[in-house]
């Protein structure tokens, strides 16, 4: 009898020490450890849409309509979204694949996500994009699993090197807070990481047609970051009040070759020029063009006030409109930048 409450004891302290351990194992798991994707109670539904912006920044010259439409090149081909909790672990990755029908807006499934909480959510638009072959390796958060920890202040980090090509990267960063309800509804504007810029020759000269050389662009950026990095005071981010580049962000002259006649009262369009968002500072950015074997100069861009444009923000649209006359002298160079939207967005309603 003895020996076998001796052992019933035993047994029992076991069994005390085993839950204690297990309860002081819970208590003392760290908040940022990893934990399984959410469901059941304390789950929250995200019901999310997607639309390019149309951002108004300061010192924009007045905004007029864009007759170039927007090609595909321009628009969300590949979406990939990432949802981290608020200690910076992946909740979602998903990839959505637009690129039988790429559009300016999209809409996919909803998210569980975990209530009471502050997300980062990351969308990055075209990773197939050949600009983005320099990041593409180390772009190790973009395939994080479910789970695991995400490195986002290296995300924000990447570069991206001129030119920038097509299709075009597109990209955003929010935070957006879950609360106890059980289902949430969000549209969110991304921007692309580039600024467009299209001229228009029109020859207005009545003695003979002339032969454009080239174009140029002065105080053109290098590099820009992936995502943007930007004071924004408007929570859709469609208005900002500063931005920031590299510090390894250079500026540079770039031409580009055309080598085509114009004739008497004709215009000619040239393709699309994209390039990194431009440094934000003193210097102005200039256009020029050569016409016959000559370079005509440089002109100056100038907001709507006649001010030096100091600023060109990723997601504007820089028009150029050339104008040759019978002096070279009194070649004109008028310019507009608008909001890079080409149709008006009609955003489906949620499901």
């Amino acid at each position: 009898m003895p020996g076998r409450l001796h052992r019933h004891i035993i047994r029992c302290a076991a069994a005390l020490l085993a839950a204690v351990l297990t309860l002081c194992a819970s208590c003392s798991r760290s908040a940022d450890e990893p934990t399984p994707p959410p469901s059941g109670p304390g789950t929250a539904m995200l019901h999310i849409q997607i639309a390019l912006a149309n951002p108004a920044g300061p010192s924009r010259a007045n905004p007029a309509d864009d007759p170039l439409p927007a090609d595909d090149g321009e628009k969300m081909q590949l979406l990939r979204i990432i949802i981290l909790d608020g200690n910076g672990y992946a909740e979602h990755n998903s990839l959505w694949d637009l690129r039988s029908a790429p559009d300016i807006t999209a809409t996919g499934q909803a998210f569980p996500v975990r209530a009471n909480d502050t997300k980062t959510i990351i969308f990055v638009a075209n990773e197939h994009s050949e600009c983005m072959d320099g990041v593409r390796d180390e772009l190790s958060g973009i395939n994080a699993a479910v789970g695991e920890k995400v490195d986002l202040a290296r995300l924000q980090s990447l570069l991206l090197d001129a030119p920038v090509t097509s299709p075009l990267p597109i990209s955003a960063v929010y935070t957006y807070h879950i609360g106890p309800a059980t289902a949430y509804r969000a549209t969110f504007l991304i921007h692309r990481a580039a600024v467009k810029y299209s001229f228009r020759i029109t020859n207005n000269d009545s003695d003979e047609p002339h032969r454009v050389d080239y174009v140029a662009i002065d105080n053109a950026a290098t590099t820009q970051y992936l995502l943007p990095d930007a004071d924004y005071t408007a929570d859709d981010q469609t208005q900002w009040s500063a931005y920031r580049v590299p510090a390894t962000a250079g500026a540079e002259q770039r031409t580009y070759g055309v080598n085509a006649d114009i004739a008497y009262g004709n215009t000619l369009e040239l393709p699309a020029i994209y390039l990194p968002e431009g440094r934000p500072g003193t210097d102005s950015y200039h256009a020029g063009i050569s016409v016959d074997g000559n370079f005509l100069g440089w002109a100056e861009l100038r907001d709507e006030n006649d001010k030096p444009m100091t600023d060109l923000p990723r997601n504007t649209h820089v028009v150029i409109n050339i104008t040759l006359n019978l002096e070279y002298s009194d070649f004109k160079i008028n310019y507009t930048v608008c909001p890079w939207q080409t149709e008006e967005i009609d955003i489906p309603d949620f499901d």
